[in-house]
């Protein structure tokens, strides 16, 4: 199996380099092989930072974080569309589906996972009325959909709001699952964009079979710019609701309003995003929870595009937040950060970030990246 695994990802690995495939005409013309990679380096400081991946990893002498293979099949005959998307994260040992091999008498033993993200069919009837049927990522706030496409995105290491965390010192969980298997019904205009989705939720086994008789629901409902300077502005909230059955049938339910505003310039232009997210977990004694619990976060992120000739340059500063227990002292995280983005190609990526967190002590992170679609 691990064999095949190694074979499966130095194949897609040869399609990993910086250029765009959109089509294989020996399949056929409605057949696409596309997708996007990711390769990172981080250090810190000797406190562990928080709110990042793999961020024990980042301690004392650095670490390679991360290198992520994400090819997408698609299969498109008129209105009907099927996506698949893989995702390979490369560590030193893996097996399919997130299995770990630890070795005895080893301190820090391999990890990595092939996840899949994406598994649909979907049917348009309108440009105002799709239905998808499968698993998919949830439509959340700004960058849920998007995952680790980081090529789409300015920053290395996605906000608080998209992590997992530790409710007031008792419910670890993240203010809403990466993805759901069930049914979504989406649409999008001009000036409007929505999506309303049923699913099974959270539970055991993690969402691809439902353990309770209660199911997830959310959606998002987002106002855009279409035209003009502010061309691509948006403004919106997301919101979702369900039973962890692998948490007693805890109900959590999550509220996320986002705004990204783009203004363009005769040379250049501004982006500011900023998500403010809440999150309320009820209280479920099976669970040990004995009164509900409330968390906030939030983020805002300041940017301008500089245009040399075919590049793009994106500096940026950040702050971001997260109050995972409003009840509970001392356990708030604020980050200070800020960066570079550059874009030698619409391909291509590269980043330079660094951080100031700080919890009951402060540390730092720098972090290095390169991204990349094909």
């Amino acid at each position: 199996m691990k064999r095949a695994i190694y074979i499966y990802g130095l194949i897609f690995l040869v399609f990993s380099l910086p250029f765009k495939v959109s089509a294989f005409t020996p399949f056929s013309e409605e057949f696409s092989l596309y997708g996007y990679g990711l390769f990172r380096f981080c250090i810190a400081g000797k406190e562990n930072p928080r709110g990042l991946p793999f961020g024990k990893d980042c301690l004392n002498n650095g670490s390679f974080s991360q290198l992520l293979l994400a090819p997408f099949f698609q299969f498109k005959k008129g209105n009907f569309r099927v996506l698949f998307e893989s995702e390979i994260m490369w560590a030193p040992e893996f097996e399919i589906f997130g299995k770990i091999e630890k070795e005895e008498n080893v301190e820090v033993a391999g990890f990595g996972e092939i996840d899949f993200p994406y598994v649909f069919a979907e049917y348009e009837f309108h440009k105002l009325f799709t239905i998808r049927a499968g698993k998919f990522l949830l439509p959340m706030g700004l960058y849920q959909e998007l995952r680790d496409a980081a090529p789409s995105y300015l920053f290395l290491f996605l906000p608080k709001v998209y992590e997992k965390w530790i409710f007031g010192t008792k419910y670890a969980e993240r203010f809403f699952p990466k993805y759901d298997v069930g049914l979504q019904a989406r649409g999008e205009t001009d000036y409007l964009i929505y999506a309303l989705f049923i699913g099974n939720g959270r539970g055991v086994p993690a969402n691809v079979a439902d353990a309770n008789s209660d199911k997830s629901f959310g959606g998002k409902l987002f106002g855009r710019i279409p035209h003009g300077d502010f061309r691509n502005s948006k403004i919106g909230f997301s919101f979702y609701t369900d039973k962890n059955s692998a948490k007693g049938d805890t109900r959590q339910t999550t509220l996320l309003g986002s705004l990204e505003i783009r203004r363009a310039f005769n040379f250049g232009g501004i982006i500011l995003l900023s998500e403010f997210g809440y999150t309320l977990i009820g209280k479920n004694e099976k669970s040990g929870i004995e009164e509900n619990i409330s968390g906030i976060t939030g983020y805002g992120l300041l940017s301008y595009q500089i245009p040399i000739k075919d590049w793009s340059i994106y500096p940026y500063i950040a702050y971001d937040f997260i109050d995972p227990g409003t009840k509970t002292e001392k356990d708030e995280l604020q980050d200070i950060f800020g960066g570079v983005a550059i874009n030698p190609s619409e391909e291509l990526r590269i980043k330079a970030e660094f951080h100031y967190q700080k919890f009951d002590k402060s540390t730092w992170v720098l972090g290095l990246g390169l991204s990349y679609t094909f």
